[in-house]
């Protein structure tokens, strides 16, 4: 062989080479994370890495909603391609005809949103208040599990005390990935909340002065949005204590529902201390009304035959202030 012959091929051998192009080996199925796909996450890249690192950062495609698959091949690839200014003589397609996307996805089963609602829940109320609680999820407008992106997962629930009602309520369980808001929910809510709180044991009627025989501790179901509701949960506020309107067995008890043990019964004859400015009299009554100590009664004093209101200090003892 002549030398110019060799010289030829070496020559030949050298450009082809120096030609080389970059291999872009295709998968057939990536998983990516993200809203859009670069195709460094679809296909391996070999070759000139100055243009290796130029192709992994070109954006193919958006993702596939979570849950889905998206398919694209060769053909969709050289368009995104040529629109980034890749020349078709640098490149060369490698591996698979077409690759199946998917985005990586975390989920969210029921019993956890379950859990951050009662978390919620219990933060909201208080603590007191509280003791045992049925949540139950009322229909919404997305199924469990719920797919969300891979990242720090944390749930959020936000109540309204303004429109809180302990037996309906709409929570918004905000959804926070990786510390950044990814989705509000509305959750409507059936909740049932119970107390352990004072209850009779047996038909009482008006002026019973409690023992331990008449009460007991029961669990009932509570609407906590009624302020007025003060349920008694300690026995020993109610021994001792009377009742001031008949109540059936089982009742639960009130502060309402009780005052203290009568020491003036109506028609019994009392003292009556009249007080005013630069006056302090005794004079004689007669009760028009019963009541125990503190509570205001109407009274007659005898003397004068005035009807008066005063206030029960003792036993047959009203103290007036005129």
């Amino acid at each position: 062989m002549s030398l110019v012959l060799i010289g030829l091929i070496l020559f030949v051998g050298r450009a082809g080479y120096s030609e080389t192009k970059t291999n872009i080996y295709l998968k057939d199925f990536a998983w990516i994370e993200g809203t859009s796909v670069q195709l460094g996450e679809i296909a391996e890249i070999e070759g000139n890495e100055e243009l290796v690192e130029r192709l992994k950062k070109i954006k193919i495609t958006s993702a596939p909603t979570l849950g889905k698959s998206r398919v694209i091949n060769q053909d969709y690839i050289w368009v995104r391609l040529y629109q980034s200014k890749i020349k078709a003589q640098e490149v060369i397609f490698q591996g698979a005809k077409e690759v199946k996307i998917t985005v990586l996805s975390n989920t969210i089963e029921k019993e956890q949103v379950l859990r951050a609602i009662e978390d919620s829940l219990s933060t909201f109320l208080k603590e007191e208040e509280v003791e045992e609680m049925e949540v139950e999820i009322g229909r919404v407008a997305f199924s469990f599990p719920l797919l969300v992106p891979v990242g720090g997962l944390r749930l959020q629930g936000k109540i309204s005390s303004s429109s809180f009602d302990s037996s309906r309520l709409t929570i918004l369980m905000e959804i926070y990935i990786n510390e950044n808001l990814y989705r509000t929910l509305s959750i409507p809510l059936k909740i049932k909340i119970f107390k352990e709180v004072v209850v009779a044991t047996r038909n009482l009627y008006t002026d019973h002065t409690f023992t331990r025989e008449d009460i007991r501790k029961e669990k009932i179901l509570i609407n906590v949005n009624k302020q007025d509701e003060e349920w008694l949960c300690d026995l020993q506020e109610v021994l001792g204590k009377r009742l001031l309107r008949n109540i059936s067995a089982g009742t639960p008890l009130k502060k309402e529902l009780l005052g203290f043990p009568l020491l003036v019964n109506q028609g019994s004859l009392v003292t009556l201390f009249i007080e005013g400015e630069n006056i302090r009299i005794h004079a004689q009554g007669k009760a028009l009304e019963k009541g125990g100590k503190g509570e205001t009664i109407k009274v007659l004093n005898i003397d004068s035959e005035k009807r008066l209101e005063g206030i029960i200090i003792d036993v047959n003892s009203v103290r007036i202030y005129i």
